[in-house]
């Protein structure tokens, strides 16, 4: 049980106080599971230093403004947006793998947009988006149903590219894939 409740904290990016190490060697006689939880305690340190990445908005437009509003935020600029919920599993393994391809375009005219509801808690929500570098936005019910209806998001993860012009060239249910995240990005940065 001590250790679904570390795992919990952990998952909420929230790390161990000196108090819970001290407690945690005095208390555990197998030094591995020790040495894993303090392991993992560094990496959600990491993860909480990277916080100052993320930059969080609520949208105040009507319904019907919503993505207009977004996007004219970003003028001139590529730009990801990710559907997703703090639940879904695979929307969290999408935004893990696809990593490595967000660092290819950092220092270049494309922002990555991440948009939840709430069905996401928001505590729960507020904790995820410390390891999500992006632009973070929780919308309400109605201005996700909106968005559902105008771009036919059947399910999530669910994405959309914006041209620099603000056009949508892609929108896709399910990961694409790093592949093809890079090239629709790519082919979003140069053409029009």
């Amino acid at each position: 049980m001590a250790g679904n409740a570390f795992a919990k904290q952990f998952n909420e990016v929230k790390p161990l106080s000196e108090v819970q190490k001290m407690n945690i060697k005095s208390y555990f006689t197998n030094k591995s599971f020790v040495n894993i939880l303090f392991d993992e305690n560094e990496k959600v340190k990491k993860i909480a230093a990277k916080s100052h990445n993320a930059n969080i908005y609520r949208i105040n437009a009507s319904i019907e403004n919503v993505m207009d509003s977004i996007i004219f935020k970003y003028k001139g600029k590529v730009i990801f947006v990710d559907f997703w919920t703090t639940w879904c599993a695979p929307c969290l393994r999408a935004m893990k793998e696809s990593e490595s391809v967000k660092k290819e375009f950092e220092n270049k005219d494309v922002v990555f947009v991440y948009i939840t509801n709430p069905t996401s808690p928001l505590k729960t929500w507020e904790n995820k988006i410390l390891a999500i570098n992006g632009e973070q936005y929780y919308i309400t019910v109605e201005q996700w149903n909106f968005l559902q209806k105008i771009y036919k998001i059947n399910g999530i993860p669910h994405y959309l590219i914006f041209n620099k012009t603000g056009i949508a060239k892609y929108n896709q249910g399910g990961f694409m894939g790093n592949e093809n995240m890079r090239q629709w990005i790519d082919e979003s940065l140069y053409q029009n």
